[in-house]
């Protein structure tokens, strides 16, 4: 028994699974139907991959932060998060089972005790709903799926703080392998962009598309103006080179001759983040980049804030005198001053009085009817059905019976309203917002302090990546783009890794 390893028990029961699956294989593939066999081939080049890995499978979660897509062919259809998660857990079940070392911890207190009060209120409404809201596990509502989500990110931070055998240097490849990992969604991304007719059948198989343009597309079929093309993943290459390059190539020695790439590529994520058309990516970039820098060169970060105005200064008084810059580009900067073309500053006023729309319309409606422990994640199905089938023709005819919210009314509904505070007022309501501010504090608290108790030259690379992307993703959440199923699966795993 001595030579009894998890490998070896799992590598036998995968042989044994597949012996018996392989006549429904055969049978499925002869049939026509080669899907079986083509998951079956991802799941085994999947698993022998992290058990390849061992103890440092966990390296998979930070590689799949950034991936944003999920795998629509699986029958719950997990995102590469969730399947991270859920893989470095069956690992750690696999080392109990056969006597291995497993202490399971919750992880710090300060980060546990407010997020408790945020999944009390999320455990209600789950509860009182009176359905799972997983469909192959027998639920028939919709919404309840982020309940599943909510409670798998925030248990990876005791999955991670159980973790045995962290290493060191490990931990510090963590910044790098996000930057690989911020790679996995621009092909599918960019080929439904430049080629919107293959979105449906990417869809099949990954969901990381673009839809927004393929919808755009079927709006120009129907005589309608299409929108400005944006690629959101181009921002988070952007982010990644730049979080990639403040973790390993100090500031200090950016002058030196051998470094003097560095800010011609910062420049270049930029100008990547820029051109994704998004302003909420402008302002993640500049908020990863001036917390990474604090974390480096502490407050004399602040003394480079003129550089970034003049630099902002000089593409704004530049558009339209001297050059003229992309569409998406002038999107994403219509906030500024400038000469912008009227295309690409009539959609982002559009945006921006979507979202005012939105407020009104929660504040006078929603919001009094849950104030104090929100709505919960469960809606009416039919609102998803009219959405995706003719959400055109039930809004123009809403908006034609006087409904001023139409386009905005049906994201409420369905708990997508874009913006952090109304999205956690929605779901949890007061109480669960006073839990959730508590939680962001101290998610700010606990990456600051990790950062002030080290000496600046000792300060490491995961250091950097974890306060960088946490106080981005909380002054985000708050200002641009909220949504708290998104912004736990991001920052839980960050903090257990920096715990």
């Amino acid at each position: 028994m001595q030579n009894l390893t998890v490998q070896k028990v799992c590598l036998f029961l995968i042989t044994i699974a597949f012996f018996v699956a392989a006549p429904w294989l055969t049978s499925e593939t002869l049939g026509g139907n080669a899907m079986p066999l083509t998951i079956l081939g991802g799941i085994a080049v999947l698993l022998l991959f992290v058990y390849g890995l061992g103890d440092r499978c966990w390296l998979i979660i930070p590689f799949c932060l950034s991936v944003e897509g999920n795998l629509n062919f699986l029958p719950l259809n997990f995102s590469m998060q969730e399947l991270a998660i859920i893989i470095v857990f069956c690992y750690l079940l696999f080392r109990m089972i056969f006597g291995l070392d497993v202490a399971w911890r919750p992880g710090p207190a300060l980060l546990w005790v407010p997020l408790s009060g945020v999944l009390a209120v999320i455990l209600y409404h789950w509860i009182s709903s009176g359905d799972i809201g997983i469909k192959l596990l027998g639920g028939t509502g919709w919404g309840g799926r982020k309940y599943f989500k909510v409670m798998l990110a925030s248990f990876c931070i005791p999955l991670l703080a159980s973790f045995p055998g962290f290493r060191w240097k490990d931990l510090q490849l963590v910044p790098l392998i996000y930057f690989f990992g911020s790679f996995v969604d621009i092909v599918p991304d960019l080929l439904s962009t430049f080629a919107p007719a293959t979105a449906p059948y990417i869809w099949r198989v990954y969901s990381g598309v673009n839809l927004s343009q393929y919808g755009a597309t079927l709006q120009g079929n129907f005589a309608m103006e299409q929108g400005i093309t944006r690629v959101g993943t181009l921002s988070k290459i952007g982010v990644a080179f730049s979080l990639v390059t403040l973790c390993y190539f100090p500031p200090k020695t950016w002058l030196q001759p051998s470094r003097l790439w560095t800010i011609p590529v910062l420049i270049l994520s930029g100008l990547m983040c820029a051109l994704s058309g998004f302003r909420n990516s402008v302002f993640r970039f500049l908020m990863s980049l001036l917390a990474g820098l604090f974390a480096t060169v502490r407050w004399r970060a602040f003394l480079l804030l003129p550089l970034g105005f003049i630099a902002l200064a000089g593409v704004a008084l530049t558009q339209g005198q001297m050059l003229n810059y992309p569409l998406a580009m002038q999107r994403a900067l219509t906030f500024l001053p400038g000469d912008w073309d009227p295309k690409a500053k009539r959609e982002a006023d559009g945006s921006s009085e979507w979202r005012d729309k939105m407020k009104t319309l929660f504040y006078a409606e929603y919001f009094p009817k849950h104030p104090v422990l929100g709505a919960g994640y469960h809606f009416d199905p039919e609102l998803a059905k009219r959405d995706t089938d003719i959400y055109l023709a039930i809004a123009a005819r809403q908006a034609a019976a006087g409904d001023e919210f139409a386009d905005v009314r049906s994201y409420i509904e369905q708990r997508m309203p874009h913006e952090g505070p109304i999205h956690i007022l929605l779901v949890t309501g007061i109480a669960g917002a006073v839990f959730f501010a508590a939680y962001c504090a101290a998610l700010l608290i606990f990456a600051l302090g990790s950062i002030l108790r080290t000496p600046r030259p000792e300060v490491s690379p995961l250091q950097i990546w974890a306060l960088a992307l946490i106080f981005t993703q909380v002054t985000a959440f708050f200002l641009v783009f909220g949504d708290l199923t998104n912004f736990l699966i991001q920052v839980c795993p960050i903090a257990a890794l920096l715990s």
